[in-house]
């Protein structure tokens, strides 16, 4: 246990001193950013595309769409 806290007395000391501060804070920064950004690209793409929708009978969910002269769909308000 006492050598855990040396190690951490230790980094602490190297992480504000002039040589490794500022790589160090870099790679920490990068790190979290890094983790942030992937947590929540998956948490979109988890609701989005993966989790199934919130509905009791969601494959009988369906878009209403109109015709005009073209041919073309018009959006229906719903």
């Amino acid at each position: 246990m006492l050598s855990w806290i040396a190690d951490l007395r230790y980094a602490w000391r190297k992480l504000f001193s002039r040589s490794g501060a500022g790589g160090t804070l870099v790679a920490i920064l990068s790190i979290g950013l890094g983790v942030g950004v992937s947590t929540a690209i998956f948490g979109a793409v988890d609701q989005i595309l993966i989790s199934a929708l919130p509905y009791p009978e969601p494959q009988r969910v369906i878009v209403l769409t109109d015709r005009n002269e073209d041919d073309g769909p018009l959006p229906v308000a719903y």
